[in-house]
């Protein structure tokens, strides 16, 4: 049984999750343009060419959801890591989806 104390703890492990997927992503992203591909989100195309802007803007997407879970988390329990495991869940396919299209471009420059 979860006590009052557990969650910032809970809370803080997700936002570690999505630390993690956030680095993945853009790792994954970054060996997909330099293997030929390209960005499909229009909203990114321009930032993913850049690593470091990509991280940089992922902190700050990281800042503004971890504010906002440990926020909605105050107001009604479970609420903040409801939606952290939301973001999590999404980028698990982000990841899933990434690493399937690095499998592919390697398969086609004979990398793999």
């Amino acid at each position: 049984m979860l006590v009052k104390s557990d969650i910032p703890a809970l809370l803080f492990f997700n936002v570690v999750m999505i630390y993690i997927l956030f680095a993945l992503d853009v790792a994954t992203t970054d060996q997909i343009l330099s293997l030929g591909g390209y960005e499909i989100n229009t909203l990114m195309a321009y930032v993913v060419q850049f690593p470091l802007l990509h991280l940089v803007l992922k902190g700050l997407v990281l800042l503004f959801i971890a504010s906002v879970a440990v926020w909605s988390e105050e107001k009604v329990r479970y609420s903040g890591m409801a939606a952290l495991l939301v973001v999590i869940c999404w980028y698990g396919f982000v990841i899933a989806n990434n690493v399937t299209v690095l499998i592919a471009l390697c398969s086609k420059t004979g990398g793999g």
